[in-house]
C-alpha cells in the first residue's frame, strides 16, 4: 500500500535541518572571529542557532518516526535531499518538481 506522501514538504523539512545545522556550524566556526565587543551577539546568534537546529531536528525525527523510516530509508532519504538541492540550485527551480521526479524519489526511498 503506497502512503500518500507531500515528497516536496518532506525534502524540505530535512533541507532546512541541514540548514539549520550548517548556521549552527558557522557560528561555531566564528564565534571568536572579530572584535570582542561584538562577542555578546556572536555567543546569543549560536544559542538560537543550536535551537533552531534542535528544534528543526526535532520534527524530522518525529516526521521519520510517524513514517516509520529504518536507519537504511532514513540514509536514502538525506541522499535523496542533497540531490534534489543540487537539482534546484543547477536548474534555478524554487520548489516545483516534476512528478516523475517525486515518483522516483518516493520509490527510492520507500522502496
Amino acid at each position: 500500500m503506497k502512503m500518500n506522501i507531500d515528497i516536496e514538504r518532506l525534502i524540505d523539512l530535512v533541507e532546512e535541518e541541514n540548514s539549520s545545522y550548517n548556521d549552527y556550524c558557522y557560528s561555531g566556526k566564528t564565534l571568536y572571529n572579530g572584535n570582542f565587543d561584538g562577542l555578546k551577539i556572536r555567543k546569543e546568534h549560536l544559542s538560537y542557532a543550536n535551537q533552531s537546529h534542535d528544534r528543526a531536528q526535532s520534527a524530522v525525527q518525529a516526521i521519520m518516526e510517524v513514517l516509520q523510516l529504518d536507519s537504511e530509508q532514513r540514509k536514502r532519504l538525506y541522499i535523496a535531499t542533497r540531490a534534489v538541492c543540487r537539482w534546484r540550485v543547477h536548474t534555478s527551480y524554487a520548489f516545483l518538481m516534476p512528478a516523475t521526479m517525486k515518483c522516483q524519489i518516493y520509490n527510492f526511498i520507500f522502496a
